[in-house]
Parts: C-alpha cells; structure tokens; sequence
C-alpha cells in the first residue's frame, strides 16, 4: 500500500512540475522574429513642428517587405499597407503637413486599406442593439474633422505601438466633451495581445484598438449607443467580393465565453490566402478593466459598396499603386451594445478590438498548457481509478490468502 500511494504522489507531482514548466515556457519573452521592423514618424516631413501624425514601419521578412502606414493627418484613423519585394523602398511626399504621395522604388504586389470614417450616436427606442440611419434619430460624427493628439509612442525593434487620442468630437452646436482614443500595435511575431480579448497578432498584422469614454450624450436621446462606420479598400486582382466568414470552436481559453471569431477577408484572401482581412471577436467592454464581467456584444452590418472620397489618404496611396485606381471598396457598421445592457450611460465606456493584415488569418488553437490541463482533468482520474482498483485486488487477495483459524463446534 505504501509504494502505491508513493506512486500516486509521484504521478501528481509530474503532472504538477509540467503545467509549471508548460506554463512558464509560454511567458518567456520572444527572441526570434518573423520580420525586422523599422519605423518612422512622419518621414519625409521637413518640419518637425508639426502637428501631423503618420507612422511608417518597414517590416522586412525572409521573401517580400510589408510597408505599413498608420495616418492621422486627414482626421480619419487610416491603416495601409503594401507587399513589395526585397530591398523595394517607399519615399512619402508632403503638402504642407499632409502626405501627398506614395512613392515605391517597384509596383507593390499587393494593397490594403482600412479606415474609421465616421462615429453616430444613435437612439435605440426599441433596445434592438442594431443601428439602422433609416429608423433610429442619430448624431452623425465625421472623423476627418477630428484633431488627434499622440498619447504615447513605442519604437523598438520587438514592438511598434500608437496611442493617439481627442477630448471632443463633432463641431459647431454638435461639439461634444468625452475622449476618443485609437492604439495600434504592431509585433513582428505572433502571439496574443496582453489585453482581453486577447486577439492573435502576427507579422503580418496590426492591431486596432478604439476606446470611446465618458462621450457627452445628446439631450434628446434617452437610449443612446454608438456605432462606427469602416471602410475597407483593395486592389484584388481576382474578380469577386469581399466574404464574411464566421469560424466556431469550443476553445474559449483566450477570451472566455466567447466562441467565434469573425473575418471580413477580400477575394485574394479567400481563394489564394494572399490578400488583406479583417479579423475580430465578437465582444466589447464596457469598463477599463476589461473583465469577463464587463463583456459585451456588438453587431455587424451587412457589407456595402464604398466610394473612397477623393480628399482621404486612401485615395492618395492607391492612385499611386492601383493601375487606372481600379480597386474595389466596402463599407460596414459596427453597433457597440447588446439587447437589456443597460445602454451606453450605464458606464459611459466603450471598447473594441480587431485586427488588420495580410495572408490567411491567423487561427487559435489549444495551447499546450491547455492540453496539459485536459490531460489531467482526463488522466488523472483514470490512473486514480486503476491504482484504486489494483488496491483492491491486492486486499481482496491478501485476506484471501490469510492463514484461518479453525473452530470446532
């Protein structure tokens, strides 16, 4: 019994020392790199009194570069990106404080862009959670007339991360008090984001985080929420529309109780795995902490055709790099909110997360910690189950075998 219950501990222990060095492997900081990333802000721009925000990240890999600009310089929060050869160099030039052309050394092999154009306040009279222009009274905010600000600014060779921010929104008699802030975050390596709902980024990707906080309400709503309105533009090659895709699984470890993973992904993307995507959970926050307990819903609108405006940056980058600007462009409102939340004023706080990038998205599967875990939720109790009952075969045989005494009547 002695050296049964001693391998019991023994198996425990093992199992115990695995998670431990399973669980401390997976927060070991990264040493090798998908891509060498460089950045610059503003390059190009002589002036450096300026209130002008572009962020440009070279992301040199083993076959091709991935060009990255993160532009705020028209007001609307812009995501571009580029696929080139090696050794292909991109020159920006400037009007005053604003980007006037893309210039690449050799035609980019692949474009994407993505924009936030516009925020509404709209009222939710029937608590729907879905913002329709044509039944609910909505305030309709353009981001071009938005004045951002940096907040804060990562350049390093493992991590490129932007936060700007603005304290109002709308103008004139529409002028509203409340911050609105955008981070992006760009990782030459995959893993999760730090922050629920913890999103896979690659090398290939960036991350977009919008917060909207404490945003003044209009006095003639009374079941305000917002939505945004993106826009989403490319240069496919291939002829077809851009997909929806809805992926399940049971895996809920990274962002628990949530279940689905949805991908906007352009017809490159869908039939070679060589295009642009966009890549989020299905969940929102509607407190800083961004605790289980604080998570949200939020609704997707069906895909529209989009007309790029000719005064925004995408216009700029792709009359540069489309032949004859032929590109194809969607449009898509997000509604922030679920049925019964309580609406925005319950919190007067508001945050979402997504991905944009290049090539197939990226797909979560079980960590080894996980795995490590099911092990012993599975095997521990069989193994339990067979030492228990080799125990009591072992007594069963041990009394058999015992000497009797015999008892005359």
């Amino acid at each position: 019994m002695a050296s049964i219950r001693r391998l019991q501990l023994l198996v425990t222990l093992a199992f115990t020392q695995c998670c431990l060095v399973i669980s401390t492997d997976e927060v070991k900081p990264v040493t090798h790199y998908d891509r060498q990333i460089n950045s610059y802000m503003n390059p190009g721009l002589k002036s450096n009194e300026t209130d002008a925000i572009l962020m440009y990240i070279e992301a040199v890999g083993d076959m091709d570069v991935m060009h990255y600009i993160w532009d705020f310089t028209r007001g609307t929060p812009t995501v571009l990106f580029a696929i080139t050869d090696i050794n292909v160099t991109l020159d920006v030039t400037w009007s005053e404080d604003k980007p006037s052309g893309f210039i690449f050394s050799e035609t980019p092999k692949y474009n994407f862009g993505f924009q936030f154009t516009k925020i509404w306040e709209f009222n939710d009279v029937n608590d729907t959670a879905m913002f329709n222009p044509d039944i609910n009274p909505f305030v309709e905010f353009d981001c071009s007339n938005i004045k951002w600000k940096r907040s804060s600014v990562i350049q390093e060779k493992g991590e490129v991360t932007l936060v700007v921010v603005t304290h109002f929104i709308g103008e004139g008699n529409d002028k509203r008090a409340g911050d609105v802030s955008v981070k992006l975050d760009m990782f030459p390596y995959i893993s999760h984001a730090l922050d629920l709902p913890h999103l896979i980024h690659t090398a290939n990707s960036s991350l977009i985080d919008i917060v909207l906080e404490n945003i003044t309400l209009s006095r003639t709503f009374n079941k305000s929420r917002f939505a945004v309105e993106l826009i989403m533009t490319s240069a496919d090659k291939l002829k077809g529309d851009f997909a929806v895709k809805v992926q399940k699984s049971l895996d809920d470890e990274h962002t628990p109780g949530v279940f689905e993973i949805v991908e906007i992904v352009t017809p490159e993307t869908y039939n070679s795995g060589n295009g642009g995507y966009l890549q989020y959970r299905p969940v929102i926050y509607n407190e800083p902490s961004r605790d289980v307990e604080c998570s949200d819903g939020l609704h997707m609108s069906n895909l529209e055709n989009a007309i790029v405006d000719e005064k925004s940056i995408v216009h700029v980058f792709f009359a540069n790099v489309a032949e004859n600007f032929n590109v194809l462009s969607k449009t898509v409102r997000m509604t922030f909110g679920t049925q019964e939340d309580g609406f925005y004023k319950k919190t007067n706080f508001t945050a979402w997360s997504f991905a944009v990038g290049y090539g197939k998205p990226p797909v979560d599967n079980f960590s080894a910690f996980l795995i490590i875990l099911l092990g012993i939720g599975l095997g521990v109790p069989a193994l339990l189950c067979a030492l228990g009952g080799i125990c009591i075969y072992f007594k069963k045989d041990r009394t058999d075998n015992e000497p009797r005494r015999l008892v005359e009547e």
